[in-house]
């Protein structure tokens, strides 16, 4: 009898050491967890991912990482619309573009002279016009010296490749001259500038109205002056 009482005390002990262990994982077990789901919830700079925020609009350099790498915002929706920016030119003296700046400052406050790197005119050139292929260009020179008309040049490359000079002239007042003398004698030849490279005139100005108010300004401008050929307006560059 003693020795069966022994036996229950002993597995009474070991069972009670057994649930005490199972309690003890379990709540560490549940201690864990608690903590993980703590971490879940928190979003990545530390405020909980379930919290409401206002999201604070995006700039144009930010909105697109490669257009704020290269500070380039030509690729944004009407971009130069949204800088209310227009510019009048080329014009190739400065004298025309300062007559240009006067009458469009009356339209456009803020109107001011840039100066850019272009194609301006050197000289201008009193053309037979391009045939198509080198053959027919070099039979048109044979025909226009035959004409008697000695001083001819073949443009064999360039923009006016294949067409024929027939002289160049320092103005083109000079180069209109002799022109219309040609032009009598049934010779259909036209004027053209010499083109090199140097500085170019543009007006750039604010403007904020509709682009077509713009355009019919110049447009008035324009119809006033026979003389003026003020270029339609641009959005800025």
């Amino acid at each position: 009898m003693k020795q069966f009482f022994y036996v229950l005390v002993v597995v009474n002990l070991v069972f009670l050491v057994w649930k005490f262990g199972i309690d003890q994982r379990n709540s560490l077990v549940d201690e864990i967890n608690d903590q993980h789901l703590d971490v879940a919830v928190m979003g990545d700079n530390g405020v909980p991912a379930n919290a409401e925020y206002e999201m604070l609009p995006t700039s144009p350099e930010t909105a697109d990482p490669a257009v704020a790498e290269s500070g380039d915002t030509s690729a944004l929706p009407d971009a130069a619309s949204s800088r209310g920016c227009f510019e009048v030119g080329p014009v190739q003296d400065r004298e025309t573009a300062e007559a240009y700046l006067g009458l469009l400052s009356q339209t456009a406050k803020g109107a001011r002279l840039v100066i850019r790197a272009g194609d301006v005119p050197d000289g201008w050139w009193v053309v037979y016009p391009k045939a198509t292929t080198l053959e027919a260009a070099r039979a048109n020179r044979q025909m226009v010296l035959n004409r008697g008309i000695r001083e001819t040049w073949l443009f064999e490359q360039g923009p006016l490749k294949n067409a024929v000079s027939l002289g160049l002239y320092q103005t083109r007042e000079e180069a209109i001259k002799q022109q219309q003398l040609l032009v009598e004698q049934g010779l259909p030849v036209k004027v053209e500038p010499r083109l090199v490279r140097g500085d170019v005139f543009w007006i750039k100005m604010p403007w904020t109205k509709l682009p077509l108010l713009l355009e019919e300004a110049i447009h008035t401008l324009n119809s006033q002056d026979p003389g003026l050929r003020m270029p339609a307006p641009l959005a800025c560059q």
